[in-house]
């Protein structure tokens, strides 16, 4: 399941089954930005929340997130852009092409996550890849769409322990809630603009309830080498793509 190559990040990702990886084009990462953004600006037009259809500022429109409904959000967060998780592909492909090769298989559509600040039930429960039938081969590129200093962001445990921690929390018969078994090996990557996580189908991840004073908007999508079976539950959902 993990290739080896020279390459600092890379050497991360073989030893604890994640990473940073690194925008090859600041250009490319901002035009995926505004197309979200515009994507979202037409969906706010839709739910005919009219003091918000003329924002142009995307941190402006962060604070806004604060204040909507938890139906507004779900509705905002329907983005359906085919080209979006090639676009993702494209802006951090000198990366991904030394760990996957230049033949990939993609999710087509990009999951929007909006996390807001004061809020337990946009909170992504702690969970593998492997736990939601997604394929031992795939990757899941974790992309936020501004900086992320604190722990606000999504939360990771080596595969290594977290094999270790599915074992016990299996020992325990459920006796334990789960974020009470992990939350002792829980890091908080700190991302700059233009940089992703990217993990391994075994590594625990998920989010925490956060004071910040903005909602952490993100895009995750999954890649894995083309030549590996796909073994995932929904195959209509992933398309070929040779970068």
């Amino acid at each position: 399941m993990r290739r080896k190559v020279k390459n600092k990040n890379i050497f991360d990702l073989n030893k604890n089954g994640w990473t940073i990886i690194n925008a090859n084009n600041f250009n490319k990462v901002d035009k995926i930005k505004n197309l979200f953004f515009k994507e979202i600006i037409k969906n706010i037009k839709k739910q005919k929340i009219k003091k918000d259809s003329h924002i142009k500022d995307f941190n402006l429109l962060r604070l806004r997130f604060n204040k909507y409904s938890h139906s507004q959000i779900n509705s905002l967060k329907r983005v359906y852009v085919d080209s979006i998780s090639n676009k993702i592909i494209s802006a951090f492909s000198k990366d991904l092409i030394k760990i996957f090769g230049k033949n990939l298989i993609v999710q087509r559509f990009p999951q929007i996550q909006i996390h807001r600040p004061k809020d337990n039930i946009r909170v992504t429960f702690p969970h593998v890849e492997i736990m939601s039938s997604h394929s031992p081969y795939t990757y899941n590129i974790w992309f936020p769409l501004h900086e992320v200093r604190d722990n606000s962001g999504l939360f990771i445990i080596d595969d290594h322990v977290s094999v270790k921690l599915c074992d016990k929390e299996k020992k325990m018969m459920k006796k334990i809630e789960r974020i009470k078994i992990i939350e002792d090996y829980i890091k908080f990557p700190k991302l700059k603009y233009g940089e992703a996580l990217l993990f391994n189908a075994m590594v625990y991840h998920g989010s925490l309830y956060h004071n910040s004073k903005l909602s952490r908007v993100s895009m995750d999508t999954r890649v894995q080498c083309a030549t590996n079976p796909i073994y995932e539950k929904n195959n209509e959902f992933f398309s070929y793509l040779k970068i």
